[in-house]
């Protein structure tokens, strides 16, 4: 007589997606760093040569000096591309003539486009900050920050690829759409005050026969729950003891003595115990 334990097949396949959903997370991510030459901040425009112009582009975090102190403008992130104003975020550190550590903060900016269909490029000016965001800092003094960044940036210009521009903001609307279909809806939360152990059960019960016998064994759980169709009750081992529910999702109370077809299950031989997967 074998009890066999679960299957282990549901749980490969779960495996196997979680690794194909992490690879296609690593793809966006390093077709992200392909658009490096997303560069908005730039502190003069551009010469034209394209060997200098791809040096400027790749040149992140970006360093500014500002009258409060200078900033580094790390690469930004796009989020939409509104008719002819490009928007996006990003983050950045201010280190301030007083202190020993750089503060880290957020900032979003806009910027025009202007696109040549048939050169296939896209001209990126009239950088604006609409907003600075640091921790510690009140709205007067991120406002006054955002003012002080922007008359730095606003005056550069820069050309670049337009299907690139297009990519990054296609990966940028996938990744939208991904977040929007999370489930962020919060679990059931169990409370006991006494010592307990949950019963997991991955999906609705799958039955399965267990060799030998007329009786039924839960697939889908790690836990040895059988259920006796006779008497239609379920029963759980818990090492030296038996619970017993009428329903598989319990409650669960301890019983004393269970059906004799039931505790032969712990009566394995020595062969049997070697290929068992649950006792």
């Amino acid at each position: 007589m074998t009890w066999s334990g679960p299957s282990r097949e549901r749980s490969n396949a779960q495996v196997l997606d979680r690794a194909i959903s992490r690879l296609s997370k690593l793809n966006r991510q390093i077709l992200r760093f392909a658009f490096l030459i997303l560069c908005l901040f730039v502190t003069a425009p551009s010469s034209g040569a394209q060997d200098d112009q791809a040096k400027q582009e790749a040149a992140w975090p970006r360093q500014i000096k500002t009258d409060k102190g200078p900033v580094v403008i790390y690469q930004p992130q796009l989020d939409a591309l509104d008719d002819d104003v490009l928007k996006g975020r990003a983050a950045f550190s201010l280190r301030k003539a007083e202190a020993s550590e750089p503060e880290f903060g957020a900032l979003w900016f806009s910027s025009k486009v202007d696109t040549d269909r048939d050169e296939r490029t896209a001209r990126i000016f009239g950088t604006t900050i609409s907003r600075v965001r640091l921790p510690d800092a009140s709205e007067e003094e991120n406002n006054a920050l955002a003012k002080a960044v922007e008359a730095k940036v606003s005056g550069g210009e820069m050309s670049l690829s337009l299907d690139r521009l297009v990519a990054a903001l296609s990966i940028t609307e996938q990744e939208r759409k991904e977040a929007t279909e999370l489930k962020t809806s919060p679990p059931k939360i169990v409370v006991r005050e006494k010592p307990a152990v949950l019963v997991y059960i991955d999906g609705d019960p799958t039955m399965v026969p267990i060799d030998g016998t007329k009786l039924l064994q839960v697939e889908n759980s790690p836990f040895p729950i059988v259920l006796d169709p006779k008497s239609k009750a379920y029963y759980l081992n818990g090492g030296d003891i038996w619970y017993k529910a009428s329903e598989v999702k319990g409650p669960w109370r301890h019983v004393d003595q269970v059906p004799g077809e039931i505790s032969k299950l712990l009566e394995l031989s020595e062969e049997e115990k070697k290929t068992s997967r649950v006792m």
